[in-house]
């Protein structure tokens, strides 16, 4: 197995997602639940086309489609995703992934949301310079993602 060709795949996506807390806050609040106004409707796709050392196998794009939603909360997101294949290539049954997507800085303000360099004071979350622009500073998060296939 030493001289075998490892095949080469050039793997791509899209996500088209809206925001409904974005709905409310800035275009137009429509008194809608307070559930809703914290869901975004989520539609990804995923691919996979083979560009290299694929003697022998199949040359055909597999893909998938993940219609969802998300509900994005204070100190947590959760998420569920229906994956729907487009080919018998990329299977034949329908499955489900989930995401748990903890914000950690939220969640523990004084430990783990506490600058790691230089600072004790609490996590930045957004800064302005002389301009007015405003620059957001990366923070902890952690995801936990479950897959399904049915």
């Amino acid at each position: 197995m030493q001289n075998s060709a490892i095949p080469q795949f050039l793997v791509y996506g899209a996500s088209v997602q809206y925001s409904m807390p974005y709905l409310k806050s800035e275009i137009h609040d429509h008194q809608l639940p307070d559930f809703i106004n914290h869901l975004i409707p989520i539609v990804e796709t995923q691919l996979s086309t083979p560009v290299a050392n694929n003697f022998g196998n199949s040359s055909v794009t597999i893909s998938t489609i993940n219609p969802g939603l998300i509900w994005a909360g204070t100190y947590l997101q959760v998420g569920l995703e229906a994956v729907v294949p487009v080919n018998r290539e990329s299977g034949t049954g329908v499955g489900v992934i989930g995401q748990l997507h903890l914000y950690l800085d939220d969640v523990f303000p004084s430990t783990i949301g506490q600058p790691l360099l230089g600072g004790t004071g609490a996590p930045l979350r957004e800064s302005s310079t002389s301009e007015g622009e405003g620059s957001c500073a990366p923070l902890p998060r952690l995801q936990l993602l479950y897959s399904y296939p049915w």
